[in-house]
């Protein structure tokens, strides 16, 4: 009988360990990219959800500047495109002018500003309570839309406030 040499039978068993070793630490490599990413798209979704903020907290700001006119609901509706006329930090105006131009100019910051990326502003009044719901609806897609895809304007209600691109508030005078 021939004698079996410890070393014929370790053949081999340090290849196998090693293969082992490499697949376990790329299982936990891909994990760590994968909690990466996560947090990227988190910390995104916060920077664009504070931005939304800012743009509301300066269109209430603007509301209780010009109250007259905010309890008269010149507050509500869409802004329009381009700079309304008379401008109001040259020329004297109304109250009802004074909402248009502050809505037009703080929908001007958040597209130009603000970095929310095809956002959207849309103000409701509704005079028998005196409430405000203004809802501010941006592009949430990777990269927030820059890269030229047809988008369109998600739902923004009270019970939509959780998803991206969606901030809604209510605020009454």
């Amino acid at each position: 009988m021939q004698a079996v040499n410890k070393r014929d039978k370790q053949s081999g068993v340090s290849l196998i360990e090693v293969l082992v070793t490499v697949l376990i630490l790329a299982i936990g490599l891909l994990g760590v990219a994968s909690l990466q990413s996560l947090s990227l798209k988190g910390g995104t979704q916060s920077f664009l959800n504070s931005r939304a903020q800012m743009v509301t907290s300066d269109l209430v700001d603007r509301m209780m500047a010009n109250m007259d006119s905010a309890v008269d609901g010149d507050y509500a509706g869409t802004p329009v495109a381009a700079e309304p006329t008379p401008n109001c930090h040259t020329a004297s105006c109304s109250g009802a002018q004074m909402a248009a131009h502050d809505l037009w100019q703080v929908s001007d910051r958040m597209t130009n500003e603000m970095l929310l990326l095809r956002g959207a502003l849309s103000v409701a009044y509704d005079a028998a309570t005196r409430e405000y719901s203004i809802a501010i609806t941006w592009d949430a897609a990777v990269g927030g839309g820059a890269s030229g895809g047809s988008y369109t304007a998600s739902t923004c209600t009270a019970a939509d406030n959780n998803n991206s691109g969606c901030m809604f508030t209510a605020v009454r005078f």
